[in-house]
């Protein structure tokens, strides 16, 4: 009897699971997809053969640890449950069913639309790990074309994590159950609580940022003293002058408003109302943002160190805007409602701001923490392209040759051992184990005056560096670029791509003229070479060479030799792992009786760890995005769907005194549209502000590795993914709350 009141209870209340059912069939299909790459059936299913071993160790707990977010989400869902079931539940009871019987029919009820959940969630998933893995495949540039793939120890841990907790929570919510008291259950839907009346979050808030901002007055006096000699000298012009004041009245005026406040409280011996100081405060943490961000955004005047230090702050009061944004306009409504009396009764306002007022009131901190789990998760989607965009644009950079070695002076070479530039050992392997060579170079580079060289030097970085003209033409040939032509006396420059061109106008300006074995070389056209010929063609820590004629290096000292080849035949990854052990054996055999650093680089093998390093960034932060979008905007539903049933009778009461049905419809989109925008907006502001300099500051690594197009072109991907999640949720909540309003 009790199986066939559980199955008809579920099939009644199936409308009211819908949101749940989207969201767990959405995430158990991601869970499976994305840890499904971790399987140990992944690899042997692929066309063709990789070691991902790093991207599925790096992945494995990760996954494991983001869905675990996914049990807040599951118990949320089942206390809005059991909060709109309790009047039901009430009823039971009091027709004789007694409560623990009750509990266990709700725990069958959301057990069965769990597992709906989990069968969808995997049939979703296994098309999921499909178009995931299709990605992988266009990441190594291999073609794959989708199929069914089933693996049975991601299928054994999705049931049985997802189960797991779909049982821990039913069995907490059965103890909850009964517990309840009957009165308390028939009094359920009528209760709200006020945060804004006995809530100590704001005052903590308050005095931890006014502290804050003692320490941001501190900072700028301090500041004030360094750039006292700029100020008098007129270095700094006026709007960096009233930016440093800005900073230092703004966080002063923070700390006087708190102070006030205190003291007013200590007077009255209560904590007197907050709404007013709070929307004070609100301002001035938006000024102060401003503020500091003026100051990041780039001034000649202000060094790095400051800079840095004020978008600490930026983020800092962001924090702060966060949590205080909601409270206060929860306040500014509540004085709108008591002071204005011509606009408030215009149309359906008094309504709507009546609606919005009491859920605000009442969940600040709920919508405050939704704004900053949405501001995370449109941080990681901006993070993502960046982070796998700068692995493979990375990787492009330094895997250029199929074979790279390098040896280099370090502080135990002396003259004696400086290198020699011979790598007979390693044509001599490479013949013996039958690896043919399409082609072969040896680049040597010179230090520019023999005393550059310093026998126990400790410093990390190398001085500059020559190398002869032919030797570069033959590494641009090899990796499949257009030569270069040098007169007698000229030279060039070949940058690495990390070097800003301030710095490469700085030395240039500098070394208009070099002069080496008693001949003066000019500049020539091009100075500004950034071919991508591997990291290993530099000097240690100097990102530049000097290229000049051949005849320039004869009786400089060595100082650096490289070794690049190109195999006939592509190296696979177990072939490569060989090569890379032996030749790294005869490499610390002949370091015993040679004090230089020799560094083996194979193509295949940074390949393989680089685009692995790549899809680690990638996949995760997207993963992590998703889900975290995906709960909030869980969570924005469900306390939507919340307010059709508790409001119920409000919707009914309007539409008896004469309000028409369209007003009714713009009342609801109202209220969705503003409970669903305000900390979707608010955070977007936020990301905007924070992703705008984020962007900035790696703009150099955005034009090198990614490309300005790719990277906003990824940016707008992600942008339509939120679009359409926000979409489905949005319309979903627009049907379900209709239902609820016009239900019996």
């Amino acid at each position: 009897m009790y199986g066939k009141l559980a199955l008809r209870n579920a099939k009644k209340s199936v409308k009211d699971y819908i949101i749940y059912i989207l969201t767990l069939t959405i995430c158990v299909g991601l869970f499976y997809a994305f840890l499904s790459v971790c399987s140990s059936y992944y690899v042997s299913s692929l066309p063709v053969e990789y070691n991902l071993e790093m991207l599925q160790q790096f992945m494995r707990f990760p996954i494991i640890g983001i869905t675990a977010l996914l049990i807040f989400l599951i118990q949320y869902v089942n206390n809005y449950m059991l909060r709109r079931k309790q009047k039901e539940f009430a009823i039971q009871t009091l027709l004789g069913m007694e409560q623990k019987h009750t509990a266990l029919l709700f725990f069958a009820e959301t057990l069965m639309m769990g597992l709906i959940s989990i069968g969808i969630g995997i049939i979703l998933g296994v098309f999921f790990s499909q178009v995931l893995t299709l990605h992988i495949m266009n990441f190594f540039e291999e073609e794959y074309s989708l199929h069914f793939s089933l693996y049975p120890d991601t299928l054994i841990i999705t049931v049985i994590g997802f189960l797991g907790a779909f049982l821990l929570i039913g069995c907490l919510n059965i103890r909850k159950i009964r517990r309840l008291k009957i009165i308390d259950m028939l009094r359920a839907e009528k209760e709200l609580q006020n945060d804004l009346k006995k809530d100590y979050l704001m005052p903590i808030l308050i005095l931890t940022f006014g502290a804050i901002s003692i320490q941001r007055v501190i900072d700028i006096i301090n500041l004030h003293r360094k750039y006292k000699e700029a100020i008098t000298g007129g270095v700094m012009t006026a709007i960096d002058i009233l930016l440093l004041y800005s900073n230092l009245l703004l966080p002063a005026l923070f700390v006087i408003t708190v102070v006030v406040f205190l003291f007013a409280c200590l007077i009255s011996r209560k904590l007197l109302s907050l709404k007013k100081p709070v929307i004070l405060l609100t301002g001035l943490a938006a000024l102060m943002v401003i503020c500091n961000l003026l100051i990041v955004a780039g001034h000649p005047a202000f060094d790095s160190s400051t800079t840095n230090r004020a978008y600490v702050f930026v983020m800092v009061y962001l924090v702060f805007l966060l949590f205080t944004v909601f409270y206060a306009l929860s306040a500014l409504m509540q004085v709108f409602k008591e002071k204005s009396t011509k606009l408030k009764y215009r149309g359906n306002i008094l309504f709507i701001t009546g609606q919005i007022n009491a859920r605000l009131s009442s969940n600040f901190r709920t919508m405050s923490v939704l704004a900053a789990a949405i501001l995370l998760a449109v941080t990681t989607f901006i993070i993502d392209p960046i982070l796998s965009g700068w692995a493979l644009g990375y990787l492009k950079e330094r895997a250029v040759f199929d074979i790279q070695i390098s040896t280099e002076a370090n502080s135990h070479t002396t003259y004696e051992t400086l290198p020699e530039g011979d790598f007979f050992y390693v044509d001599a392997y490479l013949k013996d184990k039958g690896i043919e060579l399409e082609s072969i170079c040896k680049a040597d580079f010179f230090y520019i005056d023999q005393d550059n060289f310093i026998a126990g030097n400790t410093d990390m970085e190398q001085p500059d560096m020559v190398m002869p003209l032919s030797q570069y033409n033959k590494l641009l040939t090899m990796a499949g670029l257009k030569t270069i032509e040098l007169k007698d006396t000229e030279f060039t420059m070949q940058w690495q791509y990390s070097t800003v061109e301030a710095e490469v106008q700085k030395f240039l300006e500098k070394h208009e003229t070099i002069e080496i074995n008693q001949k003066v070389l000019s500049q020539a056209d091009d100075m500004r070479h950034r071919a991508k010929l591997g990291e290993v063609i530099y000097p240690y820590y100097n990102g530049r060479v000097i290229v000049v004629p051949d005849y320039i290096c004869k009786g400089l000292l060595l100082g650096k030799s490289n070794y690049y080849a190109m195999t006939v035949d592509k190296l696979s990854f177990e072939a490569a792992l060989k090569v890379n052990h032996d030749l790294k054996h005869i490499i610390n055999s002949r370091e015993t009786k040679n004090q230089y650093s020799t560094m083996l680089r194979l193509r295949t093998l940074q390949r393989n760890e680089g685009i692995s390093g790549a899809l680690v960034y990638k996949l995760l932060l997207f993963y992590g995005g998703i889900v975290l979008f995906v709960i909030s905007f869980t969570v924005l539903s469900l306390q939507q769907l919340a307010d059709s049933s508790e409001f119920k009778q409000r919707f009914r009461i309007i539409k008896k005194l004469g309000v028409e049905e369209n007003s009714i419809n713009r009342i609801i989109c109202w209220q969705m549209g503003l409970w669903f925008g305000l900390p979707i907006l608010t955070a977007g502001i936020s990301a905007l502000i924070t992703g705008s300099f984020y962007i900035k500051w790696m703009n150099l690594y955005i034009e090198t590795f990614i490309g300005k197009k790719d990277f906003f072109e990824s940016l707008t991907e992600m942008l339509l993914i939120i679009i359409v999640l926000l979409g489905c949720y949005f319309i979903s909540t627009w049907i379900l709350f209709k239902k609820n309003i016009e239900a019996d």
